[in-house]
């Protein structure tokens, strides 16, 4: 019997959100079917939708900081993979 597939993550898209939290972004990679948890500098994205087995839609938390985060993606029965510094917190501003 062979098991899943490891899983590879590549990319974050939008790579960036407000550090509030909120933000719908799309993960992409390979070999996703069931995905147990993400998480933006180990603070858990809720509403995880596996999209296809290339792309995962999160929401994303609130951030401690601004600045760049790693993401890390752990699937059911698999190792988590992270990808390191793959979306950045920031403040928006007012005009």
């Amino acid at each position: 019997t062979y098991g899943a597939l490891p899983i590879t993550v590549t990319s974050v898209s939008a790579a960036f959100g407000d550090v509030a939290g909120g933000a719908r972004v799309s993960i992409n990679g390979t070999n996703f079917a069931t995905i147990n948890s993400v998480s933006f500098a180990g603070r858990a994205g809720t509403n995880i939708q596996v999209v296809s087995t290339s792309r995962i839609d999160v929401t994303v938390p609130a951030g401690a900081a601004i600045g760049a985060v790693d993401v890390a993606v752990t699937p059911a029965g698999g190792a988590t993979v992270t990808c390191t510094q793959c979306f950045v917190y920031y403040t928006p501003t007012i005009a």
